[in-house]
């Protein structure tokens, strides 16, 4: 029987985006510790066996994985139309990283602590997250509410995932959207979003050499009263975040977060859920070069 860890080992990106490679090789001794978890591996779907293997996780080695797919699955697809929302995995925000961020009608960031995780960060952290989403989210276990709440800014939410694997509202955030800086939400964009936003709002067109461009725009951008700043953003990044959602919801709910968190051509996505459909034993040896 594999460990927890090794079994927690092969939900990562590299893994995922394996799936949709045509030449499956250099992964197969990774997933090769589904077929030691199954009772029946030859009748058992890859997808079906990473579901049992994030089960098998979640009951003994709640890592941050487990958090994240709970969010994406529990708070983003049961909640939200794919067509209306975006997610971004893993966002840098200044000198942090948000575990989780979704963008619908607003922004709502999740940072998570597991239980091997400290609290230490937790200042930087919500400073960055403060002044670039509007709502900002601590997820934590049972046995860290008490000292969340705690740690936890009044304006911040709290969310527990309990025992049963549920994710509880402990307490609700504020909306931040007075404290957003437009030079952060500036720094989450792609330049040709910040285009896009600069020609809805200000007409812009480029009117420098490339060089000069990004100072160019930043200036612009900055001029921008804020809730227009941050009303922008959030379409930018619901749309570029939306097709991952929607592919999120074709593969095994174990991958949902590992789909918001990987881009895939259209070939790759299909290989991908071909490769999941098919029998462990076959999924795991199959290189896929002729499946488009």
């Amino acid at each position: 029987m594999p460990t927890s860890k090794q079994v927690a080992g092969i939900f990562s990106t590299r893994v995922f985006r394996a799936l949709g490679h045509a030449r499956f090789a250099p992964y197969r001794l990774r997933l090769s510790v589904l077929a030691d978890l199954l009772d029946s591996p030859e009748t058992t779907t890859l997808g079906d066996a990473f579901d049992i293997a994030h089960q098998y996780i979640a009951e003994g080695y709640r890592g941050e994985y487990v958090y994240k797919n709970s969010i994406v699955r529990q708070l983003v697809l049961e909640r939200h139309d794919p067509h209306e929302a975006g997610v971004q995995i893993e966002m840098h925000t200044g000198a942090s990283i948000a575990d989780v961020v979704v963008f619908n009608g607003t922004s709502t960031a999740y940072e998570i602590k597991t239980d091997r995780d400290s609290f230490a960060r937790l200042d930087t952290q919500f400073h960055d997250y403060l002044t670039c989403f509007d709502l900002v989210n601590l997820v934590v276990s049972d046995h860290k509410v008490s000292a969340a709440q705690k740690a936890t800014p009044d304006g911040v939410g709290i969310i527990r995932l309990n025992a049963a694997g549920d994710l509880d509202e402990v307490r609700p955030p504020d909306s931040n959207i007075g404290q957003l800086d437009c030079a952060r939400l500036f720094a989450l964009l792609r330049q040709d979003e910040v285009l896009r936003v600069l020609n809805r709002t200000l007409y812009y067109e480029p009117d420098t050499t490339p060089a000069n461009l990004w100072n160019r725009t930043r200036d612009l951008f900055v001029s921008l009263d804020v809730e227009v700043a941050h009303c922008e953003v959030v379409s930018e990044l619901r749309d570029r975040g939306r097709s991952r959602l929607q592919f999120a919801r074709n593969v095994a709910p174990a991958l949902s977060a590992l789909a918001c968190a990987t881009d895939q051509s259209k070939v790759a996505t299909c290989r991908t859920l071909a490769r999941l459909a098919l029998p462990v034993p076959e999924a795991i040896s199959l290189d896929m070069e002729s499946r488009r």
